[in-house]
């Protein structure tokens, strides 16, 4: 075995001592090393156990990381496991995230010479009688050639989402999580399943992720669902974002869409409103490698009998040359405004949105 292996299995075993030190009888903890470098990852936890660490290290001769990952004993009962198929292509951004309240129990990945890289599929179960609340965003956990260490801190504090944008000059991956607490529904019998059929319909939720390095943006969210999710990460080679949005099921009908021109010329700032009662339902820009940055349109939409109140400011959500995320917390607070300042020496914005909630009421519009 190679040193730099060796080196990286000491650290995870010298992990799980410290680990398993600390434990006690209602915390049971089991850590599996879930591949070798090169190798395919198969993993999920066994008999109600929940996932709830992640270790992983990067090795610069293989280019390849290794992945050790740690099951909880269970709260409730865990069933309906489905897995889904690969969610990326090699060396291309994901953002996925399971469905309603389901929580991410393996994984599942494959490694490719060619590209160095991984695709991953991930396994998604339910809960009995939990539903998830509180979700949270971790941020990127690591640095691209550096080792990722997370733990959830509570017992019903599950993995709900799983980000990752892949790196060709460190041929290396950077990761976020999404956590979501599962707590108890309070309900039983029928009144079970109809809350889960109301909950599914209305936090329905949708990711994608809209372009690539240098490439054109044209996104806008489909039927009656709201653009309530935005993140996005800087690539100083490229010296662009890939960016991705999430539609969520509207509470009202969605109507009469109109883009607008581009609102801004290059390096320069922008500040925009949707007017009236609409909101930002769309996103359309390209990149000019010559300026390095980005023009920027967006499509403005209505809610029927809805109209915007209580609006507020996000303040700038990222630095320059880091990564941004923004999910509105309420199902009707939308994005009505975007702000932009450009940076040559940067050559990358800061972003700041106007949010507010659409309740019901007349438009005079």
């Amino acid at each position: 075995m190679p040193l730099e292996t060796k080196g990286a299995f000491i650290i995870m075993k010298v992990l799980v001592y410290i680990l398993f030190a600390g434990l006690t009888v209602t915390s049971a903890l089991l850590i599996s090393t879930a591949n070798d470098y090169h190798g395919p990852m198969d993993f999920s936890c066994k008999d109600n156990s929940t996932l709830r660490h992640i270790f992983s290290h990067h090795a610069n001769s293989r280019e390849d990381r290794v992945w050790s990952l740690g099951c909880y004993t269970g709260i409730e009962m865990v069933y309906d496991c489905q897995w889904t198929g690969y969610v990326n292509d090699y060396d291309r951004p994901f953002d996925f995230q399971c469905p309603g309240d389901d929580f991410i129990n393996g994984l599942r990945s494959i490694h490719d010479h060619g590209p160095k890289d991984r695709r991953w599929a991930f396994q998604c179960c339910k809960m009995r009688g939990r539903i998830r609340r509180d979700c949270e965003d971790t941020g990127f956990l690591n640095d691209y050639d550096g080792d990722l260490n997370y733990t959830t801190t509570k017992t019903n504090q599950l993995f709900h989402g799983w980000i990752s944008i892949h790196n060709n000059g460190h041929e290396d991956r950077i990761f976020d999580f999404e956590v979501c607490d599962y707590v108890q529904d309070g309900t039983t019998g029928i009144l079970v399943c109809f809350l889960v059929a109301v909950l599914s319909v209305t936090s329905a939720f949708l990711v994608s992720t809209v372009n690539d390095y240098d490439q054109p943006m044209d996104f806008s969210c489909e039927g009656n669902s709201t653009l309530r999710h935005i993140s996005s990460h800087h690539n100083n080679h490229h010296e662009d974002r890939v960016w991705s949005m999430g539609c969520y099921t509207g509470i009202a009908p969605v109507y009469d869409c109109q883009w607008t021109g581009y609102v801004n010329d290059f390096d320069d700032p922008f500040d925009f409103e949707c007017p009236g009662d609409e909101f930002i339902n769309g996103v359309k820009s390209y990149h000019d490698n010559g300026h390095e940055d980005r023009r920027w349109a967006f499509q403005c939409c209505k809610m029927l009998g809805r109209i915007r109140q209580h609006c507020e400011d996000t303040g700038f959500l990222n630095h320059y040359d880091d990564a941004l995320t923004y999910t509105s917390n309420q199902d009707n607070k939308n994005i009505r405004g975007w702000i932009s300042i450009h940076d040559n020496g940067h050559e990358d914005r800061i972003f700041d949105f106007q949010v507010c909630e659409y309740v019901e009421g007349e438009s005079s519009t």
